[in-house]
């Protein structure tokens, strides 16, 4: 359960969810500056904090916990604002305990959802029909998958493309998928990140799309043949194209919403001086579409992939023809799809290769051993980025509340509330000085439970 400043309405959420089929509630608490995280240790879940925010950087903090506490066997995936039917939960687990389903989406009415995200998910299940084959009749949150089924698909993205990209992955590696229809209410409170608010709506549809392309047409190109000696396998990505698709992805998402908008407004400019219907629509598709796209397709081609091109021969040692990557793009890659062990490697070398600002490469590295389950040695590496000259505040900030968690993880009450002291002693102002302060009374609560219970003893 991903939340994010959701503590009036997180308490009867947790309530709401049968304890006779849900072993553990893991809450990811994505940076909230309320009191989130203490309402959902009040009513039994466990929580996890994710600084970095992002609804896919919340569900894999959820998940590395998931795998250090023990695996479960199927993981259900809910949201914090009691919108999905809590009592329908038996109609996602059922396919999967008999055996019959690796992956259950509770496919919502379209009538029950506000018309902007309706539309939004039409277009992006009819982009992965398209690409995948495979029918979807939603891209809901509400949804339940084996534990060792979504290990496999290596999920990377951090945001809004999260369910995207678990769908067409469950397509490219054959999991048996099956939608059941859920029904949908109103938010108990608060305001929608994505629906309640106009950039926040086009932000979270621009990724959506652009996840659907990207990924359906990976798992298009990955999916083998039924019985295939190749079957379940995927292609290696090619580092550089990996790190070109990333950059040219994370212009995408802010270049098509304003496209978008810019053809809204020339369209209407148009109607408003007297031409027709059509010219204005052309003129608006021409103006407000085309232009946006060639600009960036111009300084893409001249500049971000000339420059890519000749970092790629200066520091690559490469032809033209063939560049080799420099270790930093390499070390990237590998990341993205999931080569923990290796792109550790390639992030040690690029470290020792920038000695004046070895932070990003060391925090990356980090990340990585947290993946491979060492939370200690991974609270090493952070330990070493923070002692690097460059960082700035807002970083140090950041890398004391991961060692926080990572001492957490490791049961070190001890140094967790050192850590968090350290951050509001420096940086009283960060972003996450808010949950640092909570954090610090529930340590403070348990402490004290802990004290008045061996006095009574």
């Amino acid at each position: 359960m991903p939340a994010l400043d959701e503590a009036g309405v997180i308490g009867p959420t947790l309530e709401s969810i049968p304890g006779d089929i849900v072993d553990v509630v893991w809450v990811a608490d994505n940076g909230s500056v309320d009191d989130t995280a203490a309402e959902a240790e009040a009513h039994g879940a466990r929580v996890v904090r994710e600084p970095r925010r992002g609804y896919g950087a919340a569900c894999q903090a959820a998940l590395r916990e998931m795998r250090r506490s023990g695996p479960p066997d199927a993981v259900v995936f809910i949201d914090a604002d009691g919108s999905q039917p809590i009592d329908e939960l038996p109609l996602l687990l059922r396919p999967i305990a008999d055996d019959e389903a690796d992956f259950v989406i509770g496919v919502r009415r379209f009538a029950d959802t506000p018309s902007h995200v309706s539309i939004g998910n039409r277009v992006s299940c009819m982009i992965l029909q398209w690409l995948t084959g495979h029918k979807f009749g939603d891209l809901g949150p509400f949804r339940a998958i084996r534990f060792e089924s979504l290990q496999s698909l290596a999920l990377r993205d951090l945001d809004y493309g999260w369910n995207v990209e678990m769908q067409a992955r469950a397509v490219a590696a054959r999991l048996r998928i099956r939608e059941v229809p859920v029904s949908h209410r109103p938010r108990k409170a608060g305001r929608s990140k994505i629906s309640g608010s106009l950039v926040g709506t086009f932000r979270a549809g621009g990724k959506i799309i652009l996840t659907s392309v990207r990924e359906g047409w990976r798992a298009r190109r990955e999916r083998p043949e039924p019985g295939s000696p190749v079957e379940g396998r995927r292609k290696p990505l090619k580092d550089v194209d990996s790190t070109a698709r990333a950059r040219l992805y994370s212009v995408l998402v802010w270049l098509v919403p304003v496209s978008f908008i810019f053809f809204v407004m020339i369209t209407f400019a148009g109607l408003s001086a007297g031409t027709g219907l059509v010219p204005a629509i052309l003129v608006g598709v021409l103006l407000g579409i085309g232009a946006p796209f060639l600009v960036y397709g111009l300084l893409y081609y001249f500049v971000i992939g000339g420059t890519a091109s000749f970092l790629a021969r200066l520091y690559g040692g490469g032809t033209s023809g063939s560049p080799t990557p420099p270790t930093y793009w390499r070390a990237q890659a590998l990341s993205a799809r999931g080569s923990h062990a290796e792109a550790l490697e390639a992030w040690e070398v690029e470290a020792a290769q920038d000695p004046g600002d070895p932070g990003p490469c060391l925090r990356a590295a980090a990340l990585c051993i947290e993946e491979l389950g060492d939370p200690r040695a991974a609270a090493g590496w952070y330990e070493r980025a923070r002692s690097a000259e460059r960082i700035t505040p807002e970083t140090d900030a950041y890398v004391s509340m991961r060692l926080a968690d990572l001492y957490e993880s490791a049961g070190e009450e001890g140094r967790v509330t050192v850590e968090l002291r350290r951050l509001l002693e420096r940086h009283p102002g960060s972003q996450y000085a808010a949950a640092a302060r909570s954090r610090l009374a529930v340590l403070r609560a348990k402490r004290f439970e802990s004290r008045e219970s061996e006095q009574n003893d």
